[in-house]
């Protein structure tokens, strides 16, 4: 099977190994977005105070512990065991100009000299990989480091990318049945570049490591026609973001392309659901969220009359692959929007559960300090 990159950093790191099918089709879904990281959802461009050298700039940065729930792991050949880690996200916006880095010279002419973007960073980083085979172990030290940044249109231009970087150092589970220690297992080390025309039209790719998986067949440079996407694309390094974005309830169900530097187009499907945190997630989420604004104790009483805490609202959304080998791939715990003109809790993501390829468990990221938020009027 041809090993691919996946849809997140952590799915990245994990090399999440399923079949490549480009998106394909003639008429292109629109995807309805909101600026759900606002206080007022229906606010379609770049707010001043999220952009840098503003007088009341603040960035989003959030801060989540990465854990390793191996309850779910169903594979009786081999092990995997992550170290705890930490996963940290920062999202703002920036003064991009079309002399930059991240623009390639071939795409130069169409951009504007000068606009407000989207920047969002993220950084994977968990310490050390164990691999069991028998009584056999392997102890992997330098664990996975996934490193991704990113630079967007606002949700009036549909998120619409220009340019993302990834730079992955991971090892990652190989095969589902091997035969040795060694065959559990796969390194890699690269990076990639992505560059977006302007008018969305197209995309190019540079592989810039030096150990890419040598079945993919990579050159140093591809190049990726976005006239075939049947839905609105996003590239993968901002999916946080675009996910944010959609609407947050239990009966989303949205067909979206993502654009891996790998692969290209590819097919994904957003439902929403009714998966709720336990009580002890619930809690600890809200406190994080309350100590930043991003929470409001509301009340009700039950059945006696007693006055009880509602506690955190949040909806579930499931992002699956929709090809050959569907499949769960990643689900977020978003907080709920309960006013869309008073958006208290951002639609921060409170928790993200990573399913490990080859059935190695889920990688839980569990939301631990929000450093900073969008300047907020007290």
């Amino acid at each position: 099977m041809k090993k691919r990159i996946g849809i997140t950093a952590a799915i990245l790191a994990a090399s999440c190994a399923i079949l490549a099918t480009g998106c394909a089709g003639n008429t292109q879904n629109v995807v309805y977005l909101s600026s759900n990281w606002y206080a007022n959802t229906g606010y379609k461009k770049i707010q001043p105070t999220f952009t840098e050298k503003d007088e009341k700039f603040s960035p989003e940065k959030i801060i989540y512990d990465v854990k390793h729930d191996k309850t779910s792991a169903d594979n009786d050949n081999y092990s995997v065991e992550y170290a705890d880690g930490t996963y940290t996200t920062e999202f703002y916006a920036v003064n991009f100009d079309k002399n930059s880095e991240y623009v390639a010279e071939e795409y130069r002419s169409g951009y504007p000299e000068k606009q407000v973007v989207y920047c969002y960073k993220t950084e994977l980083s968990i310490p050390s990989v164990t691999f069991k085979y028998g009584a056999e172990s392997k102890v992997f030290d330098e664990g996975d480091k996934v490193i991704t940044e990113s630079y967007f249109l606002s949700v009036e231009n549909r998120l619409r990318p220009l340019y993302s970087y990834q730079k992955i150092n991971s090892v990652s589970p190989n095969m589902l049945n091997p035969k040795s220690l060694e065959e559990c297992y796969s390194k890699n080390s690269y990076e990639y570049k992505t560059y977006y025309s302007y008018d969305g039209k197209s995309a190019t790719t540079h592989l810039i490591g030096v150990e890419a998986i040598p079945e993919d067949n990579f050159s140093n440079k591809k190049n990726f026609d976005l006239n075939l996407a049947p839905s609105t694309f996003f590239d993968v390094s901002y999916l946080d973001v675009a996910v944010r974005a959609n609407r947050l309830s239990a009966d989303l169900a949205e067909g979206v392309c993502l654009i891996t530097p790998s692969s290209g187009l590819q097919n994904f499907i957003l439902r929403g659901g009714v998966d709720s945190l336990s009580d002890k997630e619930k809690s600890a989420a809200q406190e994080v969220l309350k100590k930043k604004g991003l929470y409001t104790p509301k009340y009700y009483k039950d059945e006696d009359g007693n006055e009880k805490e509602k506690g955190l609202s949040t909806v579930a959304v499931r992002v699956s692959y929709n090809g050959e080998l569907t499949g769960v791939l990643q689900t977020y715990w978003i907080s709920a929007i309960e006013n869309a003109r008073n958006n208290t809790g951002r639609a921060t993501i409170v928790r993200m559960d990573n399913h490990v390829t080859f059935k190695q468990g889920i990688l839980r990221y569990s939301i631990k300090e929000v450093e900073s938020t969008l300047w907020i009027d007290k």
